[in-house]
């Protein structure tokens, strides 16, 4: 009796212990991808042009992404400062693959690119 209560008792810890496991290395792939969307939606307006349109690209590892940059409503007044900035919202999503799932995590951000006159 001692012995099957004893082995119920481990086969119960061993799933909570790979349960934890895999939970880690999910929260760490939505870590990474958090961090390579980061990184691109800094560079964008800086080494990367803002175009409007679609636009997808790989990471150097397991990860790719999509990118929509589309102009933003925005009623600025004429000669206001704000007329001199067109906005542009950029929906940014992350994928990669996990066991047999696709995950994703998608950021929306703002820039803003000098008016043409």
């Amino acid at each position: 009796m001692a012995f099957s209560i004893l082995a119920l008792t481990l086969t119960v810890l061993l799933q909570i212990f790979a349960t934890g496991l895999r939970n880690v290395d999910r929260s760490d792939d939505f870590t990474q991808a958090v961090l390579h969307a980061e990184s691109l939606l800094a560079r964008l307006g800086t080494d990367l042009a803002v175009t409007e349109g679609p636009s997808q690209g790989q990471f150097e590892d397991r990860f790719s992404w999509d990118m929509l940059i589309e102009p933003y409503a925005w009623d600025a007044p004429e000669g206001s400062p704000a007329a001199a900035v067109k906005p542009y919202q950029v929906t940014l999503k992350v994928f990669w693959e996990e066991a047999t799932k696709r995950r994703s995590v998608s950021l929306t951000a703002l820039r803003l690119v000098a008016a043409q006159p």
